[in-house]
């Protein structure tokens, strides 16, 4: 999983396995951040929550690095679409204006959780992908552009 968070210029990179890494554009150099194993496992995808400085992982329950002290931490939460626990490679991305995790699967519906809470609400109103996600997972390719306020999804070369 590699995150470009754009308040430091950095990438955060978490690897399956257990290390942590920030990379730096302008020096060309990666810093291990981790001092302790971390393990996850590779079907996860994650996002920045650059209110709480919070690198949130999901696809085997929702993990979470504290971007201050580097520590990964278990978040139980409530209401999670199945997709979060079964580690399939959800789409995940935080959205600035309304303080969430967003997260798609398949499907027209995209949930939401509340970092603050820890709860999780089926968010989509409008008509939203109706494509199964790949088999592969959906990993990186759902994003939140913020200039435009939208989400945007890439699910396959032959979709629209």
């Amino acid at each position: 999983m590699a995150v470009y968070d754009p308040s430091t210029q950095k990438v955060f990179v978490k690897e399956p396995g257990y290390d942590f890494y920030s990379y730096s554009l302008e020096t060309n150099t990666y810093t291990k951040k981790n001092t302790e194993d971390q393990y996850v496992d590779y079907h996860l995808s994650a996002a920045i929550d650059s209110k709480r400085r919070k690198f949130v992982m999901l696809g085997d329950g929702v993990q979470v690095i504290d971007l201050a002290t580097n520590k990964m931490t278990t978040m139980q939460t409530t209401g999670a679409p199945a997709f979060v626990t079964s580690k399939q490679s959800p789409g995940v991305a935080y959205d600035p204006v309304a303080d969430r995790i967003v997260a798609w699967h398949g499907g027209s519906n995209v949930y939401a959780l509340n970092m603050v809470t820890k709860a999780w609400s089926q968010v989509a109103t409008n008509q939203g992908p109706t494509a199964a996600a790949p088999y592969q997972g959906t990993f990186g390719r759902f994003g939140y552009i913020p200039q435009y306020g939208v989400f945007a999804l890439i699910n396959s070369i032959d979709q629209n």
